[in-house]
């Protein structure tokens, strides 16, 4: 369980603070492991510097944490947000797995079929059994999937330290799956959204579906209290892409 608030850690993350430039050992995971999230890699992102600062909140010493990442990487070129043909489908998983030396439950979400369950390819990050990581198909373009997934019998009954939103990169999938999903968040627990589109925006239009802009924001700010949300904040990230994200912490 998380017992720390985020908040200092993420108003002080900021590409240009010498402080986050250090490759930490969880860069050296994504960068080993093949995903983009490493500041070790080609710079496309550096969310591995701010993941590393909130996963070394989570004390495992007498807790076993939940894990949860939306988007495996799938290298089908037809299916929208592939890594491509050369990605490394499942190497952010692998990395958190490892960083946690296997004390943590780790799980994964993709919509391509072909790299869920029995499909997921353990082997080639040298994982001790295929168990280790506990994937599942999620359309999240579609609420009736996603509420499937989470009813799943290995997830109904586990509420989530960390939720890794990292699928469709397109404001409406991006708040179906986090309307669908917040309540899921344990207490303390954090929600990311990776690679926020241009347009997005913390009004509450993308969490309410309403242009009328006065009730959108009570809405808004109804939706944060009914989920007992305490944080949140959109904060652009370095790497040449300078994606932003967007970070909250539901209440401890």
């Amino acid at each position: 369980m998380i017992t720390q608030k985020v908040h200092n850690i993420v108003v002080n993350w900021s590409p240009n603070n010498p402080d986050w430039e250090d490759v930490t050992p969880l860069c050296d995971l994504y960068y080993r492991n093949g995903s983009d999230k490493s500041l070790a890699s080609d710079s496309q992102h550096n969310y591995s510097t701010l993941y590393y600062k909130l996963f070394k909140l989570i004390d495992t010493n007498n807790y076993v944490p939940n894990l949860f990442e939306l988007g495996l990487g799938t290298n089908n070129t037809s299916i929208p947000s592939t890594m491509g043909i050369t990605g490394s489908c499942g190497g952010s998983l692998a990395s958190m797995y490892k960083f946690f030396e296997g004390k943590a439950n780790i799980y994964g979400a993709d919509i391509d079929k072909e790299i869920v369950g029995d499909n997921f390819d353990w082997r080639k990050f040298d994982l001790p059994e295929p168990e280790s990581i506990k994937t599942f198909y999620c359309d999240q373009t579609n609420q009736k999937s996603i509420r499937d997934m989470w009813r799943h019998s290995a997830l109904e009954k586990q509420q989530m330290d960390i939720i890794i939103e990292d699928g469709l990169h397109k404001t409406d999938a991006i708040v179906n799956f986090v309307r669908n999903s917040v309540h899921k968040l344990a207490l303390g627990g954090i929600y990311v959204a990776e690679d926020l589109p241009p347009v997005f925006w913390t009004n509450a239009r993308e969490l309410t579906f309403t242009n009328d802009e006065e009730l959108a924001e009570s809405k808004h700010k109804q939706w944060f209290e009914e989920n007992n949300i305490m944080f949140s904040k959109i904060i652009k990230t370095g790497g040449d892409r300078q994606s932003p994200i967007w970070i909250m912490q539901k209440a401890l």
